[in-house]
């Protein structure tokens, strides 16, 4: 299974999906993206307005993604339930000020809601330890993602 991110400020799912094509993604997470037009059950997007928010894309048919709804969710964290052979959460994640607590927030809520299930999260988090002034609370927030949420950067 590959998988891909893209920030794309304010472009077209669509446009976006067939330049990544040469990827050969099979899940892809857009961040900054417009509402994609239509109806697309491949295709799951969240945002607070029409031109940006982000999209899971399931450019798979034996990948079928399905939206699960988490109360309180940030409205630009997209997660989905992927009908692989092992089901497991994708999450599409672009957050936003105060971005480590945003994403820690979002990214617990995720864990919780998976009862059990895997969890994958792709995106734009705006968290770099390599920022110098993101570095001290971004190594928190790496650590607390690995130590008590079990999950590890692949960046």
């Amino acid at each position: 299974m590959r998988v891909t991110t893209w920030n794309r400020p304010q472009g077209d799912v669509g446009e976006s999906l067939g330049l990544l094509n040469r990827l050969g993604a099979d899940l892809v997470a857009l961040q900054e993206c417009r509402r994609p037009d239509g109806d697309d059950a491949s295709v799951i997007w969240r945002g607070d307005y029409l031109l940006q928010g982000s999209a899971v894309v399931s450019t798979s048919r034996a990948l079928p993604i399905e939206p699960i709804d988490i109360p309180g969710l940030h409205h630009s964290v997209v997660p989905v339930l992927v009908q692989a052979p092992q089901p497991f959460m994708f999450v599409g994640v672009w957050t936003h000020p105060p971005y480590n607590k945003v994403a820690w927030e979002a990214m617990n809520s995720c864990v919780d809601a998976a009862d059990g299930l895997p969890v994958m999260a792709a995106g734009d988090f705006n968290s770099s330890p390599g920022v110098v002034d993101q570095a001290p609370e971004s190594k928190l927030f790496l650590q607390g993602m690995r130590d008590e949420l079990g999950l590890v950067s692949a960046y």
